[in-house]
């Protein structure tokens, strides 16, 4: 905790996440990216805010950001599905429908752009997915999260980086996901998020983050082009 940013958010995260969901992820860059994503929404957006979470997994981030005001959908394509009430063997992997336990405003058990066109957002926030896709998939969906993104809006990314470098985690689930070549870097993402209107105002990059695999690479950007969602 010395080396946290923002202990007391930590805990106020985590003591939601056990009354909400019986669940915190047992993986140490965990334990810095939910808090530092949500300050950032505060510090970005009002409360009341329209959000979405996107590949949101099993994550104690949209029930908080739900207690604190913020109006959160979730959008996960997982085929596992995960009921309620929470179990014991759950992980941050499967949809869960948050909705349906008043801790969301809508689950989606699909991808972004299969939303309806009039589903716009003034925030996007995605913990560790972009980086367990290909290449080309990521691209389309950061041109997705810029086009379901009011002017102004922001979108707040973390991604596992292979320890001690600036390359993509390129595995999902114990499988590599593509040819290192093609996979990419923390600054292709953020070349990436430019060419379809996103424009970057922080980015870090946290070493020795608790796992001894990964670091952890923090992207906020501000939309700022107007996109037609098709």
């Amino acid at each position: 905790s010395g080396r946290h940013p923002d202990p007391l958010l930590l805990m106020a995260i985590r003591t939601n996440a056990w009354r909400t969901l019986g669940f915190y992820p047992d993986h140490g860059p965990r334990l810095w990216e939910y808090p530092v994503v949500a300050k950032l929404i505060a510090e970005q957006l009002p409360i009341g805010s329209r959000l979405v979470d996107v590949g949101a997994g099993t994550t104690p981030l949209t029930p908080f950001l739900t207690s604190c005001g913020y109006v959160v959908d979730t959008v996960d394509p997982s085929p596992r599905q995960r009921n309620w009430p929470p179990q014991s063997d759950w992980n941050e992997w499967g949809f869960l429908d948050y909705g349906k336990e008043g801790l969301a405003h809508r689950s989606w058990n699909c991808t972004l752009d299969k939303l309806p066109a009039k589903a716009m957002f003034d925030g996007a926030f995605s913990v560790s997915v972009i980086e367990h896709m290909p290449a080309a998939s990521r691209r389309d969906l950061m041109a997705e999260c810029s086009a379901r993104i009011r002017p102004g809006g922001v979108v707040v990314l973390t991604v596992d980086l292979i320890h001690g470098r600036d390359d993509l985690w390129n595995r999902n689930l114990g499988v590599e996901v593509e040819d290192p070549t093609f996979h990419g870097t923390f600054q292709d993402v953020v070349a990436e998020g430019a060419e379809v209107g996103l424009e970057l105002f922080r980015d870090e990059i946290v070493r020795e983050s608790g796992d001894d695999h990964v670091d952890i690479g923090l992207l906020a950007m501000r939309q700022t082009t107007v996109h037609q969602v098709q």
